[in-house]
């Protein structure tokens, strides 16, 4: 009996020396899309042709004469998965939070974002770490999130094309793009350009020598804007691409757990300028107007999104 008495009291002394689990507040999670004005994109005429100037923007020399530029009318967006992460193995001691799960239904609300309306949707992360308590939250009292990155399914624009091209079969609309075929009847009605951004951007790619177009879009820990092909197989992105776009639009955040009781709003946004994104061209013939004009986003279409975290 004695033995017992021991053995039990050896155990609460044990017990009593774990590691008590810290305490975690709240963090309410959501995503806003915006559009912005944070360049100027004003025409100005010159030589008998438009240019684009007060931009970063440039012309490409592949598709003939540059004709003019559309702003879309609507510009939304639809996410794989939505990610940050501060640069570690998940289990080691990295964290990751995962804000649209790369598994949800396809159709889950908070794979689709509006620019042009502003969207925003609540949002409930998947988090990947080695000191989650049982609550599933970080017990780090700080983590620096270093990337931002997602995975794109679609752009989607519907823009109004110059009355020149009224009644007009485009022959660019007429192919498959990545086992999709698509028709100028089907993507243009009453003179209205409505479609996904693959048969605009793969010939932006193509243009450049690439044979592929990127999936994924890393932001944060670059000191500037450029197309990867060696970085496909990083860890921290969880895909194996062949091509990837990396940015420096992003500023790195520390997130502090929140206190027992405290409620913290983490809000991503996410900021697409559209102001005269898509660019127009006179093709091989290079006779403005005609069936083989190209229709192409604008050289590094991507520094126009921009990420900013805000908590408070």
């Amino acid at each position: 009996m004695k033995r017992l008495i021991y053995l039990l009291v050896i155990l609460s002394v044990i017990s009593g020396c774990k590691k008590k689990e810290k305490d975690s507040g709240n963090i309410l999670y959501k995503i806003s899309c915006t559009s912005s004005t944070n360049k100027s994109m004003s025409l100005k005429k010159g030589s008998g042709m438009k240019f684009p100037a007060g931009s970063s923007d440039t012309l490409y020399t592949q598709f003939g004469d540059y004709i003019t530029s559309l702003t879309p009318n609507k510009f939304t967006a639809k996410f794989q998965t939505i990610r940050l992460s501060d640069g570690k193995n998940n289990n080691i001691d990295g964290h990751l939070l995962e804000l649209v799960n790369n598994n949800a239904a396809p159709n889950a609300p908070e794979r689709f974002a509006d620019f042009s309306n502003n969207s925003t949707v609540n949002v409930i992360p998947i988090l990947y770490g080695t000191d989650l308590n049982n609550a599933g939250s970080f017990t780090s009292d700080e983590i620096n999130f270093i990337y931002f990155y997602f995975s794109l399914n679609y752009f989607y624009q519907e823009a109004t094309l110059p009355i020149q091209y009224n009644g007009l079969n485009l022959s660019q609309f007429n192919q498959i793009y990545h086992n999709t075929q698509y028709y100028s009847d089907s993507v243009i009605s009453n003179n209205i350009l409505s479609v996904d951004h693959l048969p605009l951007i793969v010939p932006a790619f193509s243009a450049i020598g690439y044979s592929d177009i990127p999936f994924v879009f890393a932001f944060g820990n670059t000191d500037s804007t450029y197309i990867s092909t060696a970085e496909g197989n990083n860890s921290i992105y969880g895909f194996s691409q062949n091509i990837i776009v990396r940015s420096n639009k992003y500023l790195a955040f520390t997130l502090y757990r929140p206190q027992e009781g405290e409620t913290l709003n983490m809000n991503t946004i996410l900021s697409f300028n559209s102001t005269n994104l898509i660019q127009v061209y006179a093709g091989n013939d290079n006779i403005p107007y005609n069936s083989d004009d190209v229709f192409v986003y604008a050289p590094k279409f991507w520094e126009r999104l921009s990420v900013q975290v805000v908590i408070n």
